[in-house]
């Protein structure tokens, strides 16, 4: 008896492909490459979430191409940490945007780099993540994840030099 794969080939072919490990950001200074940017609500708990996957391209405490993930919680949360989550989602979105346009992020421009996972607006682009050790004021030890732009004047350059109609970059 031989192994016949065409048992098997339809369902493969219909099949989601398996997500990717992904690790957490460690603390320290990183560069990242977005992979997908979704937003997702949780069959576990009904909550929504954002989860931003990217690999390292460098960094100061992580190995170059690790995959990576970052979540934030937009539900069943204080109403303080999702003010926090969101305010930093916005520095996220425009970390990634050149200097001209972030002050022009729009509800689209939001739905654009937050949603549609591997076609996210942001997919490709790269970004600074700085991940710091911090104590709360009861003395609980966290990690604070600060969203930054990383210096690519020449690709910014050459990406506003595409930009025929002056518009967001995605």
């Amino acid at each position: 008896m031989t192994f016949d794969i065409s048992k098997y080939a339809s369902q493969i072919a219909q099949a989601t492909q398996a997500r990717v490990s992904r690790d957490n950001i460690s603390a320290g200074d990183h560069i990242l490459q977005i992979e997908a940017v979704k937003g997702l609500t949780s069959q576990n708990d009904g909550s929504d979430y954002i989860i931003i996957e990217a690999s390292i391209v460098s960094s100061s405490s992580m190995q170059t191409g690790t995959p990576v993930k970052h979540m934030y919680k937009l539900t069943g949360v204080p109403a303080w940490k999702q003010k926090g989550n969101i305010e930093a989602l916005k520095s996220f979105v425009c970390s990634v945007l050149p200097p001209e346009f972030r002050s022009q992020v729009t509800a689209e421009v939001v739905i654009n780099a937050c949603n549609g996972g591997s076609e996210s607006a942001l997919v490709n682009h790269q970004v600074r993540c700085r991940v710091v050790e911090k104590k709360s004021k009861n003395d609980k030890a966290f990690l604070e994840t600060n969203w930054m732009s990383v210096d690519t004047s020449a690709a910014v350059q050459a990406k506003s030099d595409d930009d025929e109609d002056g518009d967001l970059p995605f």
